[in-house]
């Protein structure tokens, strides 16, 4: 029986199963070149055998006889002569290692044996030293936010944001959690916080993620950054990364209009932006004649004039239509502007907050003075009331518009 025990701790000695193989009068232990090794990297790894004893050994050779699959070391089977080592004396073997791109996370072993053989590599083995390199492969990630739409919201517009999580790395990642914010909170979360969890995402594989989201009210049309950190597990540890994407808040808008002929060569056109948004560089076009108006911010309003050209007080043909777009009978000037039921359209025009140049038909009635009757010959007007025309028609057609504006407020106010 005591045999049996002195037995089993001498084989202990001479054979460990990992770590560093020691025995009276050798050492064996091993490092790599980097701690941390990668799928798809190459590395070194670098055997060092000591002597402890108390006397030289000579010939001495060291083999690699095997690794784990799907590492890959070169120089398997073939025995290097590591000559005499002096006592105390150490000497270090270095062996090229690589991890394939497709290795799985985990741990592997390389496994190595230091003989001592009497006569060169024929002789007999006179000691047998075996040795378990251990080479653990970590895994990397590279987790990323590959898509984020839309790119444009517009206030108080509920849209749902659409983006997609990618693991671009070689380990599964667990329990990952995503939350994502913007500055003022400019962008909020409807039914549910911003906070999102993900049990499990495989190496290269993605997830898509949809949420309704409404732009802040009465924020400043501009790009705003949407921050994206997320939190996950690789290799029994937590990481988190950041990623940011610009959004932009604003857009196009809405115009009310109203018109009024204050005499046979004016006419007033009132064009109130009842949008969300400021319209910048606004002009206005009726037919060929067109006017200037322009920045209006949103809930405001502007005046603009067409001026009708003057005809030929001649016109020998009963009718005939001017190169403005006017009929005239009877030598004089009746606004054409290819009235349908008594309506015309007015064009506008307008740069976005986005930069983006936008055209815009509106349908409108024609309101008249005294002096100016739809469907009938217009009769000059007297040229001490003209001024005051005008000014009758820019109040009615501030008037209308003040409606207009008021009546949108009251039913935006209710539909929150």
């Amino acid at each position: 029986m005591r045999f049996i025990v002195s037995l089993i701790i001498l084989l202990s000695i001479i054979i460990p199963i990992s770590g560093v193989a020691a025995s009276p009068g050798l050492s064996v232990s091993s490092t790599l070149s980097s701690h941390v090794l990668l799928p798809g990297g190459e590395y070194y790894l670098i055997l060092t055998i000591k002597n402890i004893g108390t006397q030289d050994i000579n010939n001495l050779y060291v083999t690699l006889e095997g690794v784990d699959s799907p590492i890959k070391i070169q120089g398997i089977g073939n025995p290097r002569y590591v000559s005499t080592l002096k006592q105390s004396g150490q000497i270090q073997s270095v062996y090229r290692l690589s991890v394939p791109e497709d290795t799985p996370v985990g741990t592997y072993l390389a496994r190595f044996k230091v003989t001592q053989l009497t006569a060169g590599t024929a002789g007999e083995e006179n000691m047998v030293y075996v040795y378990n390199a251990i080479i653990k492969v970590s895994g990397f990630s590279n987790l990323i936010i590959s898509s984020v739409s839309p790119a444009l919201y517009v206030p108080g517009q509920k849209t749902d944001l659409v983006f997609t999580l990618k693991n671009k790395g070689n380990a599964r990642l667990r329990n990952i959690k995503l939350t994502w914010n913007t500055p003022e909170d400019v962008l909020l979360p409807l039914q549910r916080d911003s906070q999102v969890t993900i049990p499990l995402l495989s190496p290269q594989k993605k997830v898509n993620i949809s949420m309704p989201v409404i732009a802040k009210m009465n924020i400043a049309p501009d790009v705003y950054p949407i921050t994206f950190t997320v939190s996950y597990y690789l290799n029994g540890e937590e990481e988190t990364t950041k990623d940011m994407v610009g959004i932009i808040i604003g857009g196009t808008t809405n115009f009310g209009v109203s018109t009024q002929m204050t005499s046979p060569e004016s006419l007033a056109i009132t064009v109130a932006n009842i949008g969300i948004n400021p319209a910048d560089s606004v002009s206005v076009k009726i037919g060929n004649n067109e006017a200037f108006i322009g920045d209006i911010d949103a809930g405001g309003y502007s005046i603009a004039n067409i001026m009708i050209p003057e005809v030929s007080e001649q016109n020998n043909s009963p009718q005939q239509t001017s190169d403005n777009g006017f009929r005239m009978e009877n030598s004089r000037v009746i606004p054409k502007f290819h009235v349908h039921q008594g309506l015309i359209n007015v064009q506008i025009s307008y740069t976005d907050t986005m930069g983006e140049r936008h055209s815009v038909i509106k349908e409108v009635s024609v309101e008249h003075t005294s002096q100016t009757l739809r469907g009938q010959m217009v009769s000059a007007p007297l040229k001490g009331h003209k001024s005051n025309n005008t000014l009758y028609a820019a109040i009615i057609g501030i008037l209308l518009l003040l409606g207009v504006i008021y009546g949108y407020k009251k039913k935006r106010e209710a539909s929150r």
